[in-house]
């Protein structure tokens, strides 16, 4: 009879334990859309993160987005304006900021996935003659957004900074 205890008691254990080494912990998890679940944690594809469910169903870029006024300070000027930000089609990960500098083209830029708030604007022609290149980052709790770029006509470069703050 002790055995017989024993041995019960024993399997008891053993099936108590494997029964919780097996179970998935991603059994009750749910990610949203873009996301999917290791080890119990989400993890978001590249361009998404999480919203406010804790759910990877928002685009990186969206938090740029709208309109807003731009208060720019370069070597030889300063000014202040209203810029547009867009979606850019061609990645989940790019936007478009329309006008910056004043010249009336549009700079793409390329947000990074790593972290969410900073991006590059990769060296780029904006207007004749003219390129331009830098980075920026967005406070994500008041979205203004933060810019540094150099502009040049391939002789004499100029470096500006701008703070966009949403309108």
């Amino acid at each position: 009879m002790k055995n017989l205890i024993k041995a019960l008691s024993f399997a008891a254990i053993v099936g108590f334990f494997a029964t919780a080494c097996n179970s998935d912990p991603c059994k009750d998890v749910v990610c949203g859309d873009h996301g999917t679940c290791t080890e119990g944690v989400c993890d978001c594809e590249t361009g998404y993160e999480k919203d406010t469910a804790d759910l990877c169903n928002t685009l990186m870029r969206a938090k740029f987005v709208g309109s807003f006024q731009a208060a720019e300070s370069c070597d030889t000027l300063n000014y202040n304006y209203q810029v547009a930000i867009a979606a850019n089609g061609t990645s989940i990960t790019k936007f478009n900021i329309a006008d910056l500098y004043l010249t009336g083209t549009t700079m793409i830029c390329d947000v990074n996935t790593v972290n969410g708030t900073e991006f590059t604007i990769p060296s780029q022609t904006i207007s004749t003659g003219l390129t331009c290149s830098g980075s920026g980052s967005i406070n994500s709790t008041t979205r203004v957004i933060t810019v540094s770029y150099t502009v040049s006509d391939g002789t004499t470069p100029q470096s500006c900074s701008a703070v966009l703050s949403p309108l």
